[in-house]
Order: C-alpha cells, then structure tokens, then sequence
C-alpha cells in the first residue's frame, strides 16, 4: 500500500513538473497594437466557438463530466453545467477586466463598454488542472489559449495569441482558470503599455 501511494505521489509531481514547464507565449501574427495610442476605450466581446478542454472538444468534455456528476447526484450533471456556463460571466471575463484595467487604466476596457474599437477574445483552449487539496499530493495549474483580435469600424486591424496562460492552485476549477484569463490580460496590458510610449 505504501508503495503505490508513493508512486502515485511521483506521478502527479511528475504531471505538476510537466505542465509548469510549459511557459506563456506572447505573439502578435499581425498588424501593430501601436494604433491603441489613439484609443480612449476599448469594448470587449468574449467568443468559445471551437473550444477544446484537455484533448476533448467542449462538447465531449461537457458530456464525461456531466456523467460524472450524476454519478455522485441525479441532478449533478445539469448543476454542472449550469456553473459551467456561469464560470464564464462570473470568473473569467470579469478577472480578464479586472486586470487590463488595472495595468491600463488610460485605455478602459469592458463588455459593456460602448466603442468603435473592439477587443475580441477568443478562448480556443482550456486545460482546467486540479488541486487534491492535499498538501504532498501536487497541483496542477490550469492553462487557456487565447486568440485576440482588435477591430476598428469592423475592420481588423492586429491580431493577438496568447498561449499557455497559467492560473493559480486553487481547488476551484473556476477560480483556477479565471486566474489564467487575469495573467493574460496583465501580460497583454504591459505589451500594449510599451507599444503606446
């Protein structure tokens, strides 16, 4: 019995090791964020079309964790999902906003914010990590993709990837993966910064 909890111990470090040593990837594909120096505010929209958690496609993930959830409680899977959903609103994009506004306070940004220059993000890509809980027994941060493009007039204008945001150890999925979307948007914000001098 000891043995395998010590192997299972290596297993998740080796797993916490592996996914810590992916590193964010910061790449402008095209046009220049310069033009931002103009702009006074900007108007976000959030996009998941396409979107893959893990090695799954969304819809694949949705249905195996749904069933997961109704194992534990006849109403589980659709209480998942619901939150799920939710997350989005209630996690991610208000901590994307929180941290753009907080590095970029002379460029404000926000779903709600009226603007002919847009800020469109894309999420292509959730791996949501896990946290045991336990402490010995390892972590493993959660890590989005993200694809951002800026439009002017509906005119596209540069074009943004943002790869292997890392988030924190929370055991909260949502809290894990809402902290991935704020260091996007604090890395994000310090490039523009020094785009706009």
């Amino acid at each position: 019995m000891k043995t395998v909890n010590v192997i299972s111990y290596f297993v998740v470090l080796l797993i916490t090791v592996n996914v810590h040593a992916q590193k964010l990837k910061f790449e402008v594909t095209s046009g220049n964020l310069s033009f931002l120096k103009e702009v006074e505010k900007l108007k976000i929209v959030y996009y998941y079309s396409g979107l893959m958690v893990g090695e799954m496609v969304e819809s694949d993930y949705i249905t195996k964790r749904m069933m997961e959830e109704d194992l534990k409680n006849p109403t589980g899977g659709e209480i998942w999902l619901i939150k799920w959903k939710d997350d989005r609103s209630d996690y991610y994009e208000p901590k994307f906003e929180e941290l753009w506004n907080k590095y970029l306070i002379k460029i404000p940004a926000g779903k709600d914010m009226e603007s002919d220059v847009n800020m469109i993000v894309h999420t292509t890509w959730i791996e949501p990590g896990f946290s045991t809980g336990i402490m010995g027994y390892g972590s493993r941060p959660s890590l989005i993709n993200l694809t951002i493009k800026f439009t002017k007039n509906g005119n596209e204008t540069a074009v943004v990837k943002i790869t292997n945001s890392p988030g924190g150890g929370s055991y909260y999925a949502a809290e894990r993966i809402g902290e991935s979307y704020a260091k996007a948007a604090k890395t994000l914000a310090g490039y523009v910064l020094r785009a706009i001098k």
